[in-house]
């Protein structure tokens, strides 16, 4: 018998938005049904088990979640043109938080280059980068970010099992790129199929609710 459900509002951010956690609720996982399946954005019930890693004992729960609004973050990164009013404001918001040493303002400078493609060009500019930094007196700092994803990876972020990624990648739900003889997936194209499940999810839902008001 299922545990009655448990009210809570955690909010949290997803590719899709702003997301609330309206119930969560403890379920058997016999019980479960095609359009549990559906509502957690997959094809089918069996591909929905494929992603348990434990047998039936373990504790499976159903979460309810509603779509409060969109990150506000898309809007802002869609227009990145800044006023003048706009340079005064973050140069005014950066004096007021010095450090005991060197100011930050004037050390927000960075580049990016792809360390598998880099032409005479990309090293004269890493050169020029690193001269200009050094008559600033500044400190430079390399960083990293993956932008091709194992399917282990994949599945991780997304809740699902290995296997039922490659079966994604093999139905092409999701694209992929082989490097050697092993399947790696774009950091963009991750981001896009994260979203599209989301998109699922809310789809599916509006779908119930719509049912459960009006009916068939």
């Amino acid at each position: 018998m299922a545990a009655p459900a448990r009210e809570t509002q955690p909010e949290f951010r997803t590719v899709a938005g702003l997301v609330r956690v309206e119930t969560i609720e403890t379920v058997s996982p016999a019980q479960l049904s095609a359009a549990d399946a559906r509502q957690a954005g997959y094809a089918s019930l069996d591909d929905l088990r494929a992603t348990f890693c434990g047998g039936d004992h373990d504790p499976t729960f159903r979460i309810g979640l509603s779509w409060v609004t969109a990150d506000a973050r898309v809007a802002l990164a869609a227009d990145a043109t800044l006023s003048a009013d706009d340079i005064a404001g973050i140069d005014g918001h950066l004096a007021m938080h010095k450090w005991s040493g060197r100011s930050t303002l004037g050390n927000m400078n960075s580049m990016t280059v792809n360390p598998a493609h880099l032409s005479n060009d990309d090293w004269a500019r890493v050169r020029a980068f690193l001269d200009s930094a050094k008559r600033r007196g500044e400190v430079v700092d390399f960083s990293t970010r993956v932008e091709l994803l194992t399917p282990a990876e994949v599945a991780k972020r997304l809740g699902m099992s290995r296997s039922t990624v490659l079966r994604r990648i093999a139905d092409g739900e999701i694209a992929a790129t082989k490097v050697g003889t092993h399947h790696r997936i774009p950091l963009n194209e991750y981001e896009r199929y994260s979203r599209e499940l989301m998109r699922r999810m809310a789809e599916a839902s509006a779908a119930d609710i719509e049912a459960e008001l009006f009916g068939d």
